[in-house]
């Protein structure tokens, strides 16, 4: 049986791997990196390629999601990799990967796997493109997080390699103009919409 679950395991994360369409070196890199009977090795993470993961249909998008939930209840050391590997490698394109209807249970999770600004990235990244979460109760969160270290949002920045990641950069911008007027987020969360 023990065999069996492990042949089921190695399956799903060969499956998953091609849902992410990874480069040559890539899934190299992530076949080593995701490899449980070796010790983690996260200079592995220093060669990753960037790929832009937007470009993913919507339904593998969620079936990674939906594989990185099994892991998270089967195998937490391979759900702590594949998430950081996906994070390396995607950049802010893998938000919908490893966050993808916004709940706060993902969020936390990834908050006590990745870096700081990568968790944060995520969260603004997804207010960026959610508009039902452009609302004070959101934004504060950021705020607080920019007052705490200014260059964050900046760091962030750097994560946004896509074309797609122009809404999320000029959100990031938009939220350090406001991290130091609370009457700026109650206009914003009152009368614009984000993207129109």
């Amino acid at each position: 049986m023990i065999g069996r679950d492990e042949n089921k395991e190695g399956e799903r994360i060969e499956q998953v791997l091609k849902l992410l369409e990874l480069s040559p070196k890539n899934m190299e890199l992530a076949e080593s990196y995701l490899d449980l009977s070796a010790p983690e090795n996260q200079e592995l993470l220093k060669e990753v390629e960037h790929q832009d993961f937007t470009e993913l249909e919507l339904n593998t998008q969620r079936s990674v999601y939906d594989t990185l939930a099994v892991f998270k209840r089967t195998k937490q050391e391979l759900a702590v990799r594949f998430i950081r590997f996906t994070a390396e490698v995607g950049g802010m394109t893998a938000r919908r990967l490893l966050v993808y209807y916004g709940w706060n249970n993902d969020f936390k999770y990834l908050e006590s796997i990745l870096s700081e600004v990568q968790s944060v990235g995520f969260y603004a990244d997804w207010v960026a493109w959610t508009t039902s979460a452009q609302k004070e109760l959101s934004l504060q969160p950021l705020i607080e997080k920019g007052k705490k270290d200014p260059e964050i949002f900046l760091k962030i920045r750097e994560l946004c390699w896509d074309e797609n990641a122009c809404n999320t950069e000029m959100f990031l911008a938009y939220v350090s103009s406001l991290r130091e007027t609370f009457g700026g987020i109650q206009e914003f969360a009152m009368g614009s919409r984000w993207g129109e």
